[in-house]
C-alpha cells in the first residue's frame, strides 16, 4: 500500500500507539484531512522514509511537531493547518530540502521564525498564519527564490522590516495583516513579477508610501489592503484606485 487517504469523514479517530518495527514501508501519501483526529502526531510517521505527500489538516490534533519529522528527506507537501499543534518548530525540519509546500497555519505554534526555513530551497508556499510566532523575519528568507506564496498573518508578535521578501522574483501573494511589521514597504517588492499580484500589508505598523511600480502594474494587482498602517496622505494614488479590484484603504492614505 502506497496511499491511504480519509478525508472529510468525519469521526473519532486516533492514529494506532505504535506500528510494527523492523518492517519496510512504502506508503508515499498519508492524507487524514478534516476528519476528526485527535491525539497527538505519532513519531513513528518518520519511519515512512518514502512519503511525499503527509496531510492532516483540519482535525484536532495537540502537542509539538515531532522532531524525528526531519528524516522525511522524500517529502514534499507538509501540511498539518487548522489543528491545535504547539510548540516550536523542530530545527530537523530545515532537513526537507525536497519541501515545495508547508502549511501550518492555524495552530499554537510559538517562538521566532527559525533562520533554517531559508534551507528549504524548493518552497513555493510557506503557510505560517494565525499562530504565536514572535521576532523579526530572518534574512536567510531571501534564499528561497522559489517561494510564490507566503502568509504570515495574525501572529501578532511578528515585526521588522520586510525587506527580505524584495529579491523574491516569483512571489506572487503576501499576507502579512495583523502583525507589527514597520518600515516602509521595499521599493523592489513584486516589481519583476509579471503574473497577478494578492498582497495584505493591512493592520501593521508600515511607513511612507507604495512604491512606484505599484502602480505601473496596478493591473496586475488582483487584491490590495493596507489600512490600518501609518501610511501617508498620498499613500495610493488614482491609478491604484481605478485598476485595483480589491483595495482595501483608510481614507487618510486613498484619493477614491
Amino acid at each position: 500500500m502506497e496511499w491511504i487517504t480519509i478525508a472529510y469523514n468525519e469521526g473519532d479517530w486516533k492514529f494506532p500507539t505504535s506500528i510494527e518495527s523492523g518492517q519496510e514501508y512504502k506508503i508515499k501519501g498519508l492524507i487524514v484531512k478534516s476528519s476528526g483526529l485527535s491525539g497527538t502526531i505519532p513519531s513513528f510517521i518518520s519511519e515512512f522514509a518514502s512519503i511525499k505527500n503527509l496531510g492532516l489538516g483540519g482535525n484536532s490534533l495537540e502537542g509539538s511537531i515531532p522532531d524525528s519529522f526531519g528524516s522525511l528527506t522524500s517529502l514534499e507537501y507538509f501540511d498539518l493547518v487548522d489543528n491545535n499543534l504547539n510548540g516550536t518548530l523542530p530545527q530537523s525540519l530545515g532537513q526537507l530540502a525536497t519541501l515545495t509546500a508547508m502549511a501550518l497555519g492555524k495552530n499554537n505554534i510559538q517562538g521566532p521564525l527559525p533562520s533554517w526555513l531559508g534551507n528549504l530551497t524548493k518552497l513555493r508556499l510557506l503557510d505560517l498564519s494565525y499562530n504565536k510566532l514572535e521576532g523579526t523575519i530572518p534574512m536567510s528568507f531571501s534564499l528561497l527564490s522559489n517561494l510564490e506564496h507566503v502568509t504570515l498573518q495574525h501572529n501578532n508578535d511578528l515585526y521588522g522590516s520586510i525587506s527580505v521578501f524584495e529579491p523574491l522574483k516569483k512571489l506572487s501573494t503576501l499576507l502579512l495583516s495583523s502583525n507589527s511589521f514597520s518600515s516602509t514597504i521595499p521599493s523592489g517588492l513584486f516589481s519583476d513579477f509579471t503574473g497577478q499580484v494578492f498582497a495584505d500589508f493591512s493592520h501593521n505598523n508600515f511607513t511612507g508610501g507604495l512604491p512606484e511600480h505599484f502602480s505601473q502594474y496596478a493591473q496586475n494587482t488582483s487584491y490590495l489592503a493596507i489600512m490600518r498602517n501609518n501610511f501617508g496622505a498620498d499613500a495610493v494614488d488614482d491609478v491604484i484606485c481605478e485598476e485595483v479590484p480589491f483595495l482595501h484603504a483608510d481614507c487618510s492614505s486613498c484619493p477614491c
